[in-house]
């Protein structure tokens, strides 16, 4: 399901989904943590200044990793290229404006899951963008290629803040 806030894209029997992640669900537990409001307001500043999006890969439905559990070399360089190398292929780009990603958080599931789940974390809080954000994947382990996924900025505006009550 796309919408303004998650995209998708199948090769073959691949599947990427894409999701923009606001800064409050990141961190809503340090945000509940905070119990006075100016904390709360300079938490929110802090992370605000940083753009969160999820990335998930699977293939045939399951976890992109137990597509290779038959071969030790090839799961490991794709765990790894999740974990590590993922930093490397990953590019935001805003108009004239282009970032590498900052970091990466790949957690494991161990099968439980029905896709293997990138956080990637970029630079710059893009409710001060105009247009829209495009993120680019170019993938030389997975199989996915070059992918291409765009969000207007609007839609990212449009997140409602999170209620903490």
């Amino acid at each position: 399901m796309d919408n303004g806030l998650h995209k998708s894209l199948s090769k073959g029997n691949l599947t990427i989904e894409v999701s923009y992640r606001p800064a409050d669900l990141v961190w809503r537990n340090e945000l509940r943590k905070a119990v006075d409001e100016m904390v709360q307001d300079q938490l929110r500043k802090d992370y605000d200044s940083l753009n969160y999006f999820i990335l998930r890969f699977s293939k045939n439905g399951e976890e992109i990793e137990s597509a290779f559990v038959g071969s030790p070399t090839k799961f490991e360089e794709v765990t790894n290229y999740l974990a590590f190398g993922m930093q490397q292929h990953l590019i935001q780009v805003n108009g004239e404006d282009s970032s590498r990603v900052l970091d990466v958080i790949h957690t494991r599931t161990f099968g439980t899951s029905h896709g293997s789940s990138v956080m990637a974390i970029f630079n710059g809080n893009l409710k001060h963008k105009d247009n829209s954000v495009k993120l680019y994947l170019n993938d030389a382990v997975l199989g996915i290629g070059t992918a291409e996924f765009e969000f207007k900025i609007s839609d990212i505006k449009n997140t409602p803040p999170l209620t903490l009550n």
